[in-house]
C-alpha cells in the first residue's frame, strides 16, 4: 500500500527548503519480515518476525539550486569519508516536513536521504531530479511526529 499527497507539496530537509513540488510525493510504508526455519534442511518457515518498519518518500525535485543546498551527500560525501557500518539514522538523520497546499503537514524526526538517482536529462522540459528519503521510527516508535489532521488520531504514524 502506498499514499499519494498530491502536488503542489513543499517539502523541508533538515529546515532547508527544497522547493515545491508540482507532482507531489508518495508515501510507501514498508514492513520488512524475515523467515524462521528451524530444521537443518526446512525450506518452508514455520513462522515470520518483524524485523522493522519503515517508509520510503518518493519525489521528484525541479530545483537544482534548492536540492544542492538540502542534500546532505553533496556536504558529507567527503568529509563523512567511508564510515562502513555507520548507522544512517545516527550520521544523516534530519526532520523530513511535507506541507500540503492546503497546510497539511506530515512531520518525520528520523529521515535521511537515501541517495540521488540517475537524473534523466530530457531538453524538452524542466529538469527532473528523483529523490528518495526513508523515515525511521523516532524515540516514540512512529514513523511520523505529525499526521495530516484528516488521518484518525489512533493511526499513529
Amino acid at each position: 500500500m502506498s499514499y499519494r499527497v498530491s502536488g503542489p507539496v513543499n517539502v523541508l530537509f533538515d529546515e532547508k527548503d527544497i522547493g515545491l513540488l508540482k507532482e507531489g510525493v508518495i508515501i510507501r510504508p514498508r514492513f520488512e519480515w524475515e523467515p524462521i526455519i528451524v530444521d537443518y534442511y526446512g525450506r518452508v518457515p514455520i513462522d515470520f518476525i518483524n524485523t522493522g518498519v519503515s517508509a520510503a518518500v518518493e519525489c521528484i525535485g525541479v530545483d537544482p539550486s534548492a536540492i544542492a543546498t538540502a542534500n546532505p551527500w553533496i556536504k558529507d560525501l567527503f568529509a563523512f569519508g567511508n564510515k562502513v557500518g555507520a548507522l544512517a539514522s545516527a550520521e544523516f538523520s534530519k526532520s523530513l516536513k511535507i506541507q500540503e497546499r492546503d497546510g497539511q503537514l506530515w512531520i518525520a524526526s528520523n529521515a535521511f536521504l537515501a541517495g540521488m538517482a540517475d537524473i534523466p536529462l530530457l531538453a524538452t522540459r524542466e529538469l527532473a531530479i528523483p529523490l528518495t528519503f526513508i523515515v525511521l521510527p523516532d524515540e516514540d516508535d512512529k514513523l511520523w511526529a505529525t499526521l495530516p489532521s484528516y488521518f484518525d488520531s489512533n493511526v499513529g504514524g
